[in-house]
């Protein structure tokens, strides 16, 4: 079973097993690096599918590469923009990560990907990724499993 777990620091919603993590960016004592090892040990999960929806900000510019650095994940990465796309790539190409991480700039409405097909969504700044089309129905439908509807302040 899922468990939901709140981590205040992070201002996170995470799904364990099944896994939707939403993060604040509040964030101002943890790199990327920091923030995907708080990520990957919320989640409790190290293998699969991660999808990072919003990746390439600015305060967490190497998150999706070190989601994938960290774990046995794969993890696709969604850009809002060309600009976060191309901060998004560049720890991805550094760290050598192409294959086991990769960064496009796609359409959110709907997502890109067929129902239950991620392990774990990673969203960052919901509230330009809703401004773009998203739903948290539409994360609903790519997440792998079946689950109860989550709220959150």
């Amino acid at each position: 079973m899922a468990a939901l777990v709140r981590v205040p620091q992070l201002a996170t919603v995470v799904r364990a097993a099944v896994g939707i993590l939403l993060l604040g960016l509040g964030l101002p004592a943890l790199s990327a690096e920091g923030t995907a090892q708080e990520v990957l040990k919320s989640a409790g999960l190290d293998a699969g599918l991660c999808v990072h929806l919003g990746c390439g900000q600015a305060k967490t510019v190497a998150l999706t590469a070190d989601l994938a650095a960290g774990s046995r994940l794969l993890v696709h990465g969604l850009a809002l923009d060309d600009a976060s796309l191309a901060r998004a790539r560049q720890p991805i190409d550094a760290k050598g990560l192409n294959g086991r991480a990769m960064v496009e700039r796609a359409s959110v409405a709907p997502l890109p990907y067929l129902p239950d097909l991620a392990n774990l969504v990673v969203i960052e700044d919901f509230d330009a990724l809703a401004g773009a089309g998203l739903t948290m129905d539409e994360v609903n439908r790519v997440v792998a499993g079946r689950y109860s509807k989550t709220s959150w302040a």
